[in-house]
């Protein structure tokens, strides 16, 4: 499987590929052509030359347009009056980042809340394509099944353009948890997706684990827990999980959590027993599943 930006520098070896492929046909075709030219019953050769340069033209025209495409510099624009720029609605005064020749918008900013492709956003739009992968709310707003928050940024695939994540406005029931208002949240492998509490929020009960809100919770494509890791945006991230009465503290940046449910990477806040075995706080343990 490509993975994040995988798809680019495929593209990339493919794009040098081709360029290798055509030059060597031209090359074929101007042998030919010149060979045929030079022998004095060579005007099959020749004809032959010719044809092969007409076939090379096609794709040689297309790889030509993709180059230009690919190195244009970008354009900038501040806008008179209101207007769509391929495809997007745009207000009077904004400022837009552009390609002419690929006819798209790279990225504008918003002097007053705009609506596009049914959502409102203010200040900085990001496009990917045709459609936004990233932008900044004017106001809360339901999104694709998702409670985001005004003034927080919400993400879309770059792929398939939907909805990747945003800042939820109220709580929010996801992957089997309750998840209160503040949580940033990321859905997709493609973004390294998770669930983000706010600092100091009230532990999240996920099945048999209370997760305090130091922690940024993956899930696997299965549904089920993958890893727990320190959030690097809190200044004091309580990375505490909680196991029936089994404390633990996190001991470098991620609690792992194995295949067959067991859970890697911490180590006891306080005396425990750990399948069936008395241990003490600090001790580094492996939590089995279920906690037994």
């Amino acid at each position: 499987m490509i993975g994040p930006g995988g798809g680019a520098v495929l593209f990339a070896i493919l794009f040098v590929l081709a360029a290798a492929l055509l030059a060597a046909s031209f090359l074929a075709g101007a042998v030919l052509v010149l060979v045929g030219s030079l022998k004095r019953d060579g005007e099959r050769v020749r004809r032959v030359g010719w044809i092969v340069l007409g076939v090379w033209l096609v794709p040689a025209s297309a790889w030509g347009y993709y180059w230009l495409v690919a190195t244009e510099r970008d354009r900038y624009r501040t806008l008179t009056k209101a207007e769509v720029m391929y495809g997007v609605p745009l207000p009077a005064g904004a400022q837009v980042n552009f390609r002419k020749l690929a006819r798209r918008v790279q990225w504008a900013t918003l002097p007053v809340p705009q609506t596009i492709h049914g959502v409102e956003y203010t200040a900085q739009v990001n496009f990917c394509g045709g459609h936004v992968c990233r932008g900044t709310l004017a106001r809360d707003q339901d999104i694709e099944g998702f409670p985001c928050r005004a003034q927080g940024e919400v993400f879309f695939s770059e792929t398939t353009g939907h909805i990747d994540g945003c800042t939820l406005a109220r709580a929010f029931v996801s992957r089997g948890a309750t998840w209160p208002p503040g949580t940033v949240v990321r859905t997709t492998f493609e973004a390294e997706g998770g669930y983000a509490p706010p600092e100091g929020a009230a532990p999240v009960r996920i099945g048999g684990l209370l997760v305090h809100s130091g922690l940024i919770v993956r899930f696997t494509r299965e549904g089920r827990v993958g890893d727990m890791y320190r959030n690097p945006a809190h200044h004091h991230p309580d990375t505490r999980l909680e196991i029936g009465d089994i404390v633990l503290e996190l001991q470098n940046s991620v609690y792992d959590v194995a295949n067959d449910g067991s859970i890697h990477g911490g180590v006891l806040a306080g005396a425990a027993v750990v399948d069936g075995k008395p241990m003490n706080a600090g001790d580094r343990v492996v939590i089995p599943a279920g906690g037994h």
